[in-house]
């Protein structure tokens, strides 16, 4: 079953079910959060305050998050391109939408790109069991 994320503050109350959410961007003081389908939300919290309450709230859930630099945090699960000659990562959702390239430093994406891979190599040994 999937977790829902709760993110309150005084102003407003926003519940998304983890798995909707293909990345979280910062934007200053605020974070925006891309939803499948393409829509956004955007909430009064950093990066920095989201983390935590995802790993709180969404307990094994939040595996799926992954913090690329001090721009993103991307649900693992929608990473459809990292190119690291090129420095930008790709999200599609389930619904085939693709989101706008997303820009990250070189040993971010790199660091990214060598969890992603180790993800499918254990998969691939779960397969030949």
């Amino acid at each position: 079953m999937t977790r829902i994320l709760i993110i309150n503050n005084t102003v407003e109350l926003l519940r998304l079910p983890a798995a909707d959410i293909v990345y979280i961007e910062a934007n200053g003081n605020y974070s925006v959060l891309n939803i499948v389908g393409g829509e956004q939300q955007t909430v009064a919290f950093q990066l920095g305050q989201l983390e935590p309450m995802m790993g709180r709230q969404l307990a094994e859930e939040a595996a799926m998050f992954v913090r690329v630099g001090r721009g993103f945090i991307v649900n693992r699960n929608y990473i459809y391109n990292i190119n690291l000659s090129l420095q930008f990562l790709i999200m599609r959702d389930t619904q085939g939408h693709c989101y706008p390239k997303l820009r990250a430093s070189h040993d971010a994406l790199k660091k990214l790109k060598e969890l992603v891979a180790s993800d499918s190599g254990k998969e691939d040994m779960k397969w030949q069991k």
